[in-house]
């Protein structure tokens, strides 16, 4: 007994499908105008991206505050969390600060052409600096000045008064290529001060062991250099007359060697960068230690700062916690008091900077479009040569069809539209190509050999056949990225919404748009060819006669003449016999069928 499988009709719904897909290109095509069209990132617009990781874990209240120190620089319009608030302690202590270039110059140029329009003829430096003195520290605003003044006897490189808007940009775009990650470190480190006495040097911010190494060297030359002096001032002259004499005044004699001798001499007269200890200032002397005790700090520098990234995810919470990783042998004791003396750890650090430049933006944006262009091109080629040009066609659509509504659907929502969301759409269009190469191929085998337009119900059955195994893949793969929507970290988020949208348009577009379009197909095709026969058979003249008598393969009658006879009241017959030869035909009176010519072309697959 044969069990009927039941066919749901797909076909039949097809026009509620292509009204519901352009209700879809509607809907979400005017929410991205309205929005201002796609909010393209750094990677296309360029920018800096600068991830900032805090001691604590980032509330929302703290987020609002930190959005509030960096709005008036122009720093704070996309600021996220790095991982869910309320999420992993380590997450949660990440933000992410997307600063496009062409916002900020665009902001910086507006204050200052705002602020000249109202000095008028009265506009100076002055006024320049006063506007940008609460935007800009101290250095970038000196950099801001320098081509509107005189350098080194030079004429400016700008006139402020006249100055084309053009080339404020040019000057701002510099500022901020250069300055943007330190203008930011400053307006939070005002914002978010240690919770200590603030000192020489934040210790959560050196950046390597050879910079701590040298810092920590330098306060020592700069002791050195204090006790040569009181020495002097307390004996009323130089105590010593040799080198040795010198390095045993001050307990320095680990430090005599071959490189310390050529450093020093002890003429009364200085050569170059060597110092004289008769004559030289204490603090020439003291700096020529300063290789030497960086030298001495470097290992333990290693140390602490392994510690610190290591074991503390880069930031210290107090000095005092780093200095217990301070061995005391040897210089350890002095450089545990260095650092309790000058050190202070503060409550974030700027973790990394990336910079994207506008031409190569506007590159990324160019390449991001050929690849997609291209991948749409390739998958279209194969699916035309490994089944039917129809077939590629469907595909195609069906591709661009899940394409653009992705495109859309992150332009309606406002998310931003960066690298990683085309690698989004890219994972779409192969999701969606699979779950369509599946139908087609059940297509091709119902129809098996036969060469002819697939017919509605063998494609509502293909689809009911292979429903299952679509729903199946889709579905497996849209909770894997589910999960990583709601419960991954927030960086990702935009990437799995993405995906998870683009799943389920991809999986509708292979039954509702690839699969119909071969019947609309089969409809747009039978549709010319009658058109074509329409216009053969109403073509005037002999013209029409002999291309509709070559179609059909016979020998066009010649008009009979009209004789006599045919005016006799009893037509030809009564005029006798016909001298004319009648037609032989065949016994079953059947016409001779010519025999079709049989191909040797191997037929190409479907």
């Amino acid at each position: 007994m044969t069990v009927q499988k039941k066919t749901f009709p797909f076909i039949s719904w097809r026009r509620k499908a292509y009204a519901f897909s352009a209700a879809l290109f509607v809907i979400f095509g005017i929410g991205t105008l309205v929005r201002g069209g796609l909010n393209y990132g750094i990677d296309f617009v360029g920018g800096t991206s600068v991830i900032v990781k805090f001691a604590e874990p980032v509330t929302t209240e703290r987020l609002a505050e930190i959005r509030e120190a960096l709005l008036p620089a122009g720093l704070g319009s996309n600021i996220r969390t790095i991982g869910k608030l309320g999420g992993s302690k380590e997450e949660a202590r990440e933000i992410s600060v997307d600063v496009r270039g062409t916002v900020w110059i665009d902001s910086m140029v507006r204050t200052f052409l705002r602020v000249r329009d109202a000095k008028g003829e009265k506009f100076s430096v002055e006024d320049i600096r006063g506007a940008f003195a609460g935007l800009l520290e101290k250095e970038s605003l000196s950099q801001l000045l320098a081509p509107f003044l005189e350098q080194n006897g030079k004429p400016p490189l700008y006139d402020f008064r006249t100055v084309k808007r053009e080339e404020l940009e040019e000057v701002f775009q510099r500022l901020f290529n250069e300055n943007v990650s330190a203008l930011l470190d400053a307006k939070l480190s005002r914002a978010f001060p240690p919770s200590g006495t603030p000192k020489d040097f934040d210790l959560n911010k050196v950046p390597t062991p050879q910079a701590l190494a040298e810092r920590l060297a330098t306060y020592r030359v700069e002791n050195l250099a204090r006790k040569i002096s009181e020495r002097i001032e307390e004996k009323g002259e130089r105590s010593w007359k040799t080198i040795s004499e010198f390095l045993q005044d001050f307990s320095l004699q680990r430090y005599d060697n071959p490189e310390l001798q050529r450093a020093f001499t002890a003429d009364t007269e200085t050569h170059g960068t060597v110092a004289s200890i008769l004559v030289s200032p204490p603090e020439d002397l003291a700096r020529a230690f300063l290789p030497f005790f960086t030298k001495d700090f470097l290992t333990r520098a290693e140390i602490l700062l392994d510690h610190r990234n290591h074991d503390f995810g880069g930031l210290f919470p107090s000095v005092e916690k780093a200095a217990e990783y301070v061995s005391t042998e040897e210089d350890g004791g002095l450089m545990k008091r260095l650092l309790l003396e000058h050190a202070h750890v503060g409550t974030f650090i700027v973790a990394s900077a990336e910079t994207v430049g506008p031409k190569i933006g506007a590159h990324l944006k160019k390449s991001a479009f050929k690849a997609g262009l291209i991948s749409l091109l390739l998958i279209v080629l194969y699916v035309s040569f490994r089944f039917q040009l129809r077939y590629g066609v469907g595909a195609i659509v069906a591709l661009a069809h899940d394409a653009i509504l992705s495109t859309l659907f992150i332009g309606i929502l406002g998310l931003e539209f960066s690298i990683p969301i085309v690698a989004a759409i890219l994972t779409v269009i192969g999701y969606s190509i699979n779950d369509t190469i599946v139908v087609y191929d059940r297509i091709r085998e119902k129809l098996g050999k036969v060469r002819e337009d697939p017919r509605p119900e063998i494609i509502d059955l293909a689809i009911t056949e292979t429903l299952s195994r679509t729903l199946a893949t889709s579905l497996t793969t849209l909770a894997a990225v589910l999960a990583f929507l709601f419960f991954g970290p927030v960086v990702i988020r935009d990437l799995s919404l993405t995906l998870a949208f683009g799943i389920g348009i991809g999986t509708y577009s292979s039954i509702f748009v690839a699969a119909p379009l071969l019947v609309e197909w089969s409809a747009a095709r039978r549709w010319w060819k009658e058109r074509k026969t329409d216009g053969l058979r109403t073509a005037p003249g002999p013209a029409g006669m002999k291309s509709i008598v070559k179609r059909r393969g016979a020998v066009a009658p010649a008009p009979a003449a009209v004789t006599a006879s045919d005016a006799l009241p009893g037509g030809p017959k009564a005029a006798g016999p016909s001298s004319v030869p009648e037609t032989r035909e065949r016994p079953s009176g059947r016409r001779r069928r010519k025999r079709p010519k049989s191909s040797k072309k191997k037929r190409r697959g479907y």
